[in-house]
């Protein structure tokens, strides 16, 4: 099946986002990023937060508009139902329920997750929550990349309090898909997060994971979780000062002295 979102989505026109991003990974995850120098892009539809690209509701449906977005001209059942006033009243009331509209949303999800996934990042490298979360309670590490020599297209992401709401005549065009991606909920809020949506054919698929390579040079910052085995950061300090030499610099996570903060020196 051919995206209706293809590559007008992926030139879409993105806003300025800061020069380094973090992403906060375990120990075993760091390894795999900096030995393989891939990222995995995460479908939409596998994310921890079940409300990904879920729009609240379809606006401006009638039942004209609803007949064509599902409905091609070319499909031979077209001129019938375009006529046919009980249909049209049928459709329309499948509309106003909430859980069709529901329905609705989880195939236009899991279809846009068939096409695209997702790298998150954060500007941040001192979050605890952060740390506590993806960073195995604070034992892992955090890896600053330079924005501008990472793959994919990058949106920031908004946070609210109410799902958006989606014309039904815009909902697979690649703004609205766009606006979708880059939605949470006001209780993510903390992440401060960046995504990178990448097309999964551009990836290797490796078991049930989409990974894709990046530029070494895109390495520009190690942090060391407060946690951290000193075996384990020895052996990534190591490695790292090997095979990405000098333009990495490498920082430590610290308890601050007095607050309720994470010194990175």
């Amino acid at each position: 099946m051919e995206s209706k979102f293809g590559g007008q989505f992926m030139s879409d026109t993105i806003k300025p986002i800061p020069e380094i991003l973090y992403k906060y990974v375990d120990f075993d995850g760091a390894e795999k990023i900096l030995y393989n120098k891939t990222l995995k892009a995460t479908p939409p539809d596998k994310f921890n937060d079940p409300f990904e690209l879920l729009a609240r509701s379809f606006t401006n449906a009638t039942p004209d508009k609803v007949i064509n977005y599902w409905i091609t001209p070319s499909d031979e059942s077209y001129k019938n139902i375009i006529v046919n006033e009980s249909i049209k009243q049928e459709i329309m009331s499948f509309f106003n329920d909430n859980e069709a509209i529901f329905e609705i949303n989880v195939s236009l999800v899991k279809q846009v997750s068939s096409f695209f996934g997702l790298t998150c990042f954060t500007s941040k490298n001192d979050n605890i929550l952060m740390w506590s979360h993806y960073a195995k309670s604070h034992t892992g590490v955090a890896i600053g990349f330079d924005s501008k020599l990472l793959n994919g297209k990058f949106f920031r992401v908004k946070y609210h309090s109410e799902r958006i709401d989606i014309p039904l005549e815009e909902a697979n065009k690649p703004e609205s898909i766009c606006n979708l991606i880059s939605q949470k909920a006001l209780d993510w809020k903390y992440e401060d997060e960046y995504r990178a949506v990448v097309l999964l054919n551009s990836c290797d698929k490796v078991s049930d994971s989409y990974l894709y390579s990046f530029d070494k040079k895109a390495i520009k910052e190690i942090v060391f979780g407060l946690k951290i085995l000193p075996e384990s950061h020895e052996k990534l300090a190591d490695y790292v000062k090997k095979e990405y030499g000098d333009s990495v610099v490498i920082k430590n996570a610290k308890l601050h002295k007095t607050e309720y903060k994470i010194s990175v020196s």
